[in-house]
């Protein structure tokens, strides 16, 4: 006798507009001191109204906070069932917050939400890297972005990416344009498990391209080489290599990407002019002219 698959709890959402308001100013105030600088790019992207699917690397505990005043509407948030305790955990969940457990229906309570016209933020990394790459995804983000498509639903599945300054004083985010979910959605009747995969390492790719933007090398090092699966020890290795100089760095990838190439390690690589130039490189730029 199959044994009956047991039913998944669901979540309740116990946010509102007013609870919203409070923690938004309070969110406002608690950036702008820890925060000399708070830079937000591709603003435009994310929906005035209706549902979105929101995913971004994560590096530092800070990460929700800036979301969520760049959102500057009320969303939810999928967290660590761990972050979810105590007052802190009562907190959280009044901003929209809840976890990452899968003896939960993640996929049912996100397209629940989407139906109400709301938002939901992923965090695909599954956990915080201090290392300064963006790790590979893991697939239940890819699920629910599917699944939403499969119940009619139109929700954008947006990137986003997060990038402190050394110093720690400015932080950054980039949200871009919306990942069409087309030919996933005609491809995953058939090998479903293959599909999240590759969804997965689109939505991962795109970060790391938005956040190669904001200045981190290492993900600029992974847009290039652009495999799906990365050994981030040897990248490490690399991204110090490269610290050399600028010119070296780009002659240097150059040639490391045109050699990888005619091997067949890299596929589909994308040149180092084709990358956005980092805003601070940016900066140093503009005030050199002037």
């Amino acid at each position: 006798m199959l044994a009956l698959r047991k039913k998944k709890k669901e979540l309740a959402d116990r946010k509102n507009i007013f609870v919203y308001a409070f923690w938004n100013l309070v969110n406002i105030i608690v950036t702008s001191i820890r925060f000399r600088d708070f830079e937000i790019s591709g603003q435009e992207n994310i929906p005035k109204n209706g549902p979105f699917l929101l995913v971004s690397n994560h590096c530092s505990r800070w990460d929700g906070l800036v979301v969520y005043r760049t959102l500057a509407r009320p969303s939810n948030f999928m967290v660590s069932p761990n972050e979810l305790r105590g007052m802190q955990g009562s907190v959280l969940v009044s901003m929209g917050a809840f976890p990452a457990d899968p003896r939960y229906d993640l996929v049912g309570h996100s397209i629940e939400m989407f139906k109400r016209g709301q938002g939901v933020v992923v965090f695909p990394e599954g956990n915080t890297f201090y290392d300064g790459s963006t790790h590979t995804f893991k697939t239940g983000t890819a699920k629910i972005a599917l699944a939403s498509a499969k119940a009619g639903l139109d929700v954008p599945l947006l990137p986003a990416a997060i990038y402190y300054s050394p110093d720690g004083k400015t932080a950054r985010i980039c949200v871009g344009k919306a990942i069409s979910l087309d030919e996933y959605v005609q491809s995953s009747e058939s090998n479903p498990s293959t599909i999240w995969r590759a969804l997965s390492d689109r939505m991962h790719r795109e970060v790391c391209f938005l956040r190669a933007g904001l200045g981190a090398l290492a993900d600029r090092l992974a847009v290039l080489y652009s495999t799906c699966s990365r050994d981030w020890s040897k990248l490490a290795e690399r991204q110090s290599a490269l610290l050399v100089g600028a010119c070296a760095v780009e002659q240097s990838s150059e040639e490391l990407v045109t050699s990888n190439l005619s091997s067949g390690q890299v596929s589909d690589p994308i040149s180092l002019e084709a990358l956005p130039e980092p805003i601070a490189m940016q900066r140093d730029s503009q005030r050199k002219a002037s």
